[in-house]
């Protein structure tokens, strides 16, 4: 896996709406893809019931 990825970019958390949210960057080698995900403190603070 780590031939193919050339570097992980993590941005700065975002507070401003009252949660954690942060944006994660994955850029693969070749120029073939770059994936871009936001995590949102929401979906893991949760109870289970």
């Amino acid at each position: 896996m780590h031939e193919f990825v050339e570097k992980i970019i993590v941005h700065k958390a975002d507070k401003s709406n009252g949660y954690r949210e942060q944006e994660v960057e994955i850029c693969f080698r070749f120029g073939v893809y770059v994936v871009t995900a936001t995590v949102d403190s929401r979906d893991y603070n949760k109870k289970a019931a």
